[in-house]
């Protein structure tokens, strides 16, 4: 069904569910197809057995799926003017499946990588590894030297979760990657030889394709790249699984590939670097050239991240050398020196290059001796956790019979692929029409640098005009890249693995809702200055506008093992609009944050800043000590791009951020003294309900002003969005804080390192930072139902057999193990301090048990706080920035920004505020994944511990209540049991039973000794 929820300037009502039509979240031209896996059954039709996973014994707790589907997140332009492509594709949804085709015992696997490094890949290999082994595989090999080894035997070495323990922390991969391989069928021999069950193949595009053909050969199909007559006869039977691997960024459909992430750290410290020098020497250029051999991602995103650049080249960029000396010549007259990034694919397009590597890559100009050996560092924290969940997944589609496939992430859902759904698409490359190109010359300003463009940096100032000539030319560039992407879809539309177009029943469920959620626009009380848009001057044919119809849908999942529907979210899409409502030359604007600090504070700030600026705001206040600096005129300091140009390297907010707030209309009323009309305000749940507050005093006395929020929480618990700045930086550094612990315990005698991390309600930080250390034995977070009776007696098993453990610990389970009272000025609960308590539990415990124990405490949380962002953080900060400027610049109102289901859109604030916060769900695959990582039980009350909690509950209660007969009555009793955890129906089901009495009364020590037995 489809609904409408109207703004609140309309009521806020919800309108009568209708039929989901297909235009309510497509354009027309789309159609949705499912990515069809193939699965072993279908070849070998009587050997599926399905056999219980051994993970659901293990870990019954978890969430096991069947054929459940993700499809991508629908999205509508609403202008008319069709897209580069007309298709949304349905995956298998990645994860842990209840039944499984192979019998674990049975199953000897092969891990190989090939091709050039990148950060993770032992990651990767140790992943696959540890999973294999909890399902109970019979052997495990690696290949060293890529597909040339599978036909080496001595290549062949057994791995072992103490082989694989520690690999993840060297970079480079263990097993020596290599380019090149032998004939495809014989080493589908040389595995049937082996007895190899489970193939799994680490690589990019060449290497996908081989797997591929690997694959088809085993198989025995006639395939695009087999060699007739050379299939395998008959057919082997065997999972043949790709992980796909490229740090360009580069391949179809996924949303980035692992180490791509590392890859952006390591060149924006090179960016850096040339920052430094340029502008510590006398008229000095400083150049940076960064991997990309045909797509510019990581230039790009080091760009973003990096914010000191003047100028950026890529290879999908059309260039004209004479441009860009003349704008070089311009950057070092105006400000003495410049920093430039280019890519190395620009020696293929700038010159060319000659002869093909053994991989059949062309060979370009080397890529620099400093960048290319940063290739080989270990993988950032969030290239860790991605690497876990692609190896995971690519051993749970194993294991349930997939084959001929490959895993990866589609608009944040981990999902199951055809190999074919990445090796025949054409290669993923940077949209200079596109969103993120857009932000990467607001970033640096630098103008247009191809020959049917306009160079001036100055062009809006000077109300230039692009000729229609130009324009012309730009339309026709746009043209030819839409019809040779729609070209190669419509080719890979009539493959086996992709269905024909897809009924809405095939997508939703019958009971599934999606809500349509209007914002509030200014127009609605007075008609605005409708301005065109200085993109379309300062970005000449290089922007496609949003509008009033561009809406994103959030993913839908069609589950095999439901009915009973599920809510789907639209929100109108962010980004610049064509006309403007205000008139930027008379806009003043106004920036607060309030709550914590976070890491980010200040890229956010410096972002707003810098984006007003580039719409012809110069009016841009920053107001000091969060709401209550909105009272006191000395707190208004005037911002301009020059005054905010390196805030972003520091941690923390140079506007210094505060908890509680004035009345709300006295804040309403200050705003309208100053003429403010635009106010972004930046804070977490609280902070936004204050945004709503101060609007509606806004309407209250008739002043017509753009109010957006930026939500800010280092927990990552604002329900709804994929995630929150500053929670991937949190990440990082609490794997710095669980590194240190490792050591500290490992290198003490009979220690447990002891790390207290962020997280108040939720224990997101807690669970990605050790998933991605990999070296911790238990993780206590908020969620859990945790007992400490059975939290000692696992710390204590582990002390006895490692004589060492690493506990990492949310605080807030200040607020479950432990009781806190009062609150602070936001209106937060206090907490208490679990560290401390913790640690002295344990070691009391230890001491009972006569045990020598040492504990190291490590506490890093406002050391994490005041962190400056990583790169990640620091692009995404960036994002949430020129959201918000085009969105009021837009005209709409009591809104804030933020990212779901990968698109980047508005949410009015009261679908924010009005919502329960985030946490993590213990049935999730997030939660499994952690468990598999740390291998902890549950943290629940042992059956034993239980019976004897109840029973001592049970007697020393009831003696004292005691008839003198040894009966008490049965509303006690269900009482107490109820309070020691019982359900309800559990316990009248229990004292129902003529055994333990009648009339009202129970014999409970007839009771005590029933449970005791």
């Amino acid at each position: 069904m489809f609904r409408v929820k109207s703004s609140p300037d309309k009521g806020g009502g919800v309108s009568d569910p209708r039929p989901i039509e297909w235009s309510d979240v497509l354009d027309d031209g789309y159609q949705v197809r499912r990515f069809q896996p193939s699965h072993l059954s279908e070849r070998f039709q009587d050997r599926d057995k399905k056999l219980t996973s051994p993970l659901k014994q293990t870990f019954p707790d978890a969430r096991f799926i069947s054929q459940d589907w993700s499809t991508q997140a629908f999205y509508t332009w609403g202008d008319g003017q069709g897209a580069a492509s007309s298709t949304i594709f349905q995956c298998l949804r990645g994860g842990q499946r209840e039944q499984i085709y192979w019998d674990p015992k049975e199953v000897n696997a092969a891990i190989v990588n090939c091709g050039g490094l990148c950060p993770g890949l032992n990651s990767v290999i140790r992943e696959l590894t540890m999973m294999l082994h909890l399902y109970g595989v019979n052997k495990v090999y690696g290949i060293i030297g890529g597909y040339k080894g599978v036909m080496e035997p001595e290549n062949w070495i057994e791995l072992t979760p103490e082989v694989v323990q520690e690999i993840h922390l060297k970079g480079g991969s263990f097993l020596v990657s290599d380019r090149g391989n032998p004939p495809h069928h014989k080493m589908a021999e040389m595995f049937r030889e082996k007895n190899v069950r489970q193939i799994f193949i680490v690589g990019g595009d060449g290497t996908h394709k081989g797997a591929t053909t690997i694959y088809e050969e085993a198989s025995g199909i006639e395939g695009q790249h087999t060699i007739p007559g050379k299939a395998l006869n008959p057919p082997y039977e065997c999972s043949v699984v790709g992980i796909p691997k490229t740090i360009d960024n580069d391949i179809a459909l996924l949303d980035f590939t692992f180490g791509f992430h590392s890859a952006v750290d390591e060149a924006v410290r090179a960016i850096d670097a040339a920052y430094v020098e340029s502008s510590g020497n006398a008229n000095c250029l400083g150049m940076v050239k960064l991997m990309g051999r045909s797509s510019g991602f990581i230039a790009l995103e080091a760009t973003l991240a990096a914010r000191n650049v003047d100028l950026c080249l890529i290879p999908e960029m059309e260039i004209d050398m004479e441009k860009v000396l003349k704008y070089l010549v311009e950057r070092m007259t105006t400000q003495n020196h410049t920093v430039v990034v280019i890519a190395e694919g620009l020696g293929d397009t700038l010159i060319k290059g000659e002869g093909f590597d053994a991989g059949g890559n062309k060979k370009l100009a080397d890529v620099g001796p400093w960048f290319k050996k940063q290739v080989e560092v270990p993988p950032d924290p969030f290239d860790s956790v991605y690497c876990s969940v692609l190896a995971q997944n690519a051993v749970h589609a194993a294991m349930a019979g997939y084959t001929g496939i490959t895993v990866g992430k589609i608009d944040e859902n981990y999902v199951v692929l055809p190999i074919q759904a990445i090796t025949e698409l054409p290669s993923k490359i940077v949209d200079v029409q596109g969103k993120l190109f857009q932000r990467m010359l607001v970033c640096t300003q630098q103008p247009p640098l191809g020959q049917d463009t306009i160079f001036s940096r100055q062009v809006s100032k000077e109300s230039a005009a692009i000729t229609e000539q130009q324009r012309s030319a730009l339309e026709t560039q746009r043209s030819s890249l839409y019809s040779r992407q729609a070209e190669s879809f419509a080719v890979s539309r009539s493959k086996r693995y992709l269905s024909e177009p897809l009924r809405k029943e095939d997508v939703f469920m019958e009971k599934d809702v999606i809500t349509r959620y209007e914002l509030q626009h200014l127009s609605s009380r007075e008609p605005g200055a409708n301005v065109t848009s200085p993109f379309d001057s300062r970005l000449p044919g290089l922007v496609r506008y949003k509008n009033g119809n561009s809406w994103a849908t959030t993913c839908v999942w069609k589950r095999d093992d439901e009915t009973k529907g599920a809510e789907h979210f639209q929100f109108l899409r962010s980004g610049a609009r064509k006309v403007c409502y205000w008139d930027p030359t008379k806009v003043k604007a106004a920036i607060v944050n309030c709550g914590g600090i976070c890491p980010g504070l200040n890229s956010v700030i410096r972002e707003l800043v810098r984006m007003l600026d580039f719409y012809g705001c110069t009016e841009v206040y920053g107001i000091i000590g969060g709401y209550k600096g909105v009272m006191e005129p000395e707190s208004w300091l005037k911002l301009t791009p020059a005054y905010v140009e390196e805030m972003h390297l520091k941690g923390g907010s140079f506007l210094i951020s505060d908890r509680g707030n004035p009345p709300h209309i006295e804040m309403a009323k200050m705003y309208r003294a100053k003429g403010i009309t635009h106010v972004y305000i930046i804070g977490g749940d609280g902070t936004h309900k204050g945004v709503m507050q101060t609007y509606e005093q806004m309407l209250n006395i008739d002043y017509k002003c753009s109010m957006c929020g930026i939500p800010k929480t280092i927990d990552n618990d604002i329900a709804m969005l994929d995630f929150t700045f500053g929670f991937h930086t949190a990440v990082d550094k609490a794997v710095d804080a669980i590194d240190a612990a490792y050591v500290e315990a490992e290198c003490n005698a009979n220690c447990m390192g002891l790390v207290k991390l962020m997280g108040r309600h939720a224990g997101f930080i807690a669970m990605h930072a050790c998933l991605a250390a990999r070296n911790v034995d238990l993780c206590l977070v908020p969620e859990m139902d945790i007992d400490m009776d059975t939290v000692k007696a696992h710390i204590a098993e582990i002390m006895e057999k490692w004589p060492h453990c690493v506990v990492v610990i949310a605080e807030g389970l200040g607020d479950t193990l432990i009781k806190s009272q009062g609150a602070d000025a936001g209106g937060n609960k206090s907490l208490a301090d679990i560290g401390p308590w913790f640690k002295k539990q344990i070691e009391a415990h230890m001491k009972a048990l006569k045990r020598p124990f040492t504990c190291k405490y490590i506490d890093p949380s406002y050391m994490i706080r005041a962190s400056p962002p990583d790169s990640f953080d620091s692009v995404y900060c960036s994002n949430l920035a020129m959201a918000a400027v085009n969105g009021c610049f837009a005209g709409y109102t009591g809104f804030t920004v933020g990212k779901i289901s990968n698109h980047y859109v508005m949410i009015p604030i009261d679908e924010i505020t009005g919502r329960k916060s985030k946490t993590i769900h213990l049935g999730s695959h997030w939660f499994s994944r952690l468990v598999y990582t740390t291998k902890q039980p549950s943290m629940s009350m042992r059956p034993d511990s239980a019976k004897a909690c109840i029973t001592s509950v049970l007697e020393d209660t009831c003696r004292e209540k005691d008839d003198g007969t040894g009966h008490v009555e049965k509303t006690t009793v269900r009482e107490l049991l109820i309070s020691v955890g019982m359900s309800g129906d559990h316990v009248d089901k229990l004292l129902a039973y003529d055994a333990f009495g009648s009339n009202g009364k129970i014999h409970y020590g007839k009771l005590t000794s029933w449970l005791a037995a």
